[in-house]
C-alpha cells in the first residue's frame, strides 16, 4: 500500500485570501444593519482596511477564531457608519435602517434591552451558546450541524426548544414576545 504523505502547510492569511473567504459574511453581516448600499461599502472598506492592519494576529487564530473575529470587525464598523449618517443627518434617519430595526427601536421602551440580555444570560449554556452561534455570529444551521455532529432536523427542534425557554424567561419579566420570533 502507498502511504499518503499530507504535507502540513499554514493556512494562508493574506488579506487577498480573507478577502475571498470572508468577503460574502462580511456583506451578510453588514447588510443587517445598513440598508443604503453607499453605506455598505463604506462598511466594507472599513473592514478591509482594519483586517489588513491585522493581518499579522490573524495568522494565529484558526478557521473559526478568524470567522468570529471577523464578523465582529464587521458589525463594529456597520454600527459606526450608522451611527455618523445619524449624527451628519445627510440622510433621514428612517432610510438608514431596515423596517424591521425601525420597528424594533419604536417597540423597545427604556430598559427593554437589559431586561432581554439578562434573559440571555439566564439560559443554560448550551442554549445560549446555540442561539449566539445562530444569530449573534450568523453560523447557519447547516454548519451547526455538523459543529455538534446531529442532523439539521434535529438542530431546528434544539433551536425551537431554546427559543421557547427564552420566550418564557421574558413572558416572566413581562416581555411579550410573539411565536415564531
Amino acid at each position: 500500500m502507498f502511504k499518503i504523505i499530507r504535507e502540513h502547510r499554514k493556512p494562508d492569511n493574506t488579506l487577498e485570501s480573507l478577502i475571498e473567504n470572508y468577503q460574502r459574511l462580511v456583506s451578510y453581516v453588514i447588510n443587517r444593519y445598513l440598508a443604503l448600499e453607499d453605506d455598505r461599502q463604506e462598511a466594507a472598506e472599513r473592514v478591509w482596511h482594519d483586517v489588513s492592519l491585522m493581518q499579522e494576529p490573524f495568522s494565529r487564530l484558526d478557521e473559526k477564531q478568524q470567522k468570529n473575529l471577523i464578523c465582529q470587525i464587521a458589525r463594529n464598523k456597520a454600527v459606526d457608519v450608522y451611527r455618523e449618517r445619524a449624527k451628519n443627518d445627510n440622510v433621514p434617519l428612517d432610510e438608514t435602517i431596515d423596517q424591521d430595526v425601525r420597528t424594533n427601536l419604536a417597540n423597545a421602551g427604556q430598559g427593554v434591552a437589559e431586561r432581554i440580555a439578562l434573559a440571555l444570560q439566564s439560559l443554560n449554556e448550551e442554549d445560549y451558546k446555540l442561539l449566539s452561534l445562530l444569530y449573534e455570529y450568523g453560523y447557519t444551521i447547516g454548519e451547526l450541524s455538523k459543529y455538534y455532529k446531529c442532523k439539521e432536523k434535529t438542530l431546528y427542534k434544539r433551536v425551537e426548544r431554546a427559543k421557547d425557554r427564552l420566550a418564557q424567561l421574558l413572558a416572566e419579566d413581562g416581555i411579550d414576545v410573539k411565536q415564531g420570533f
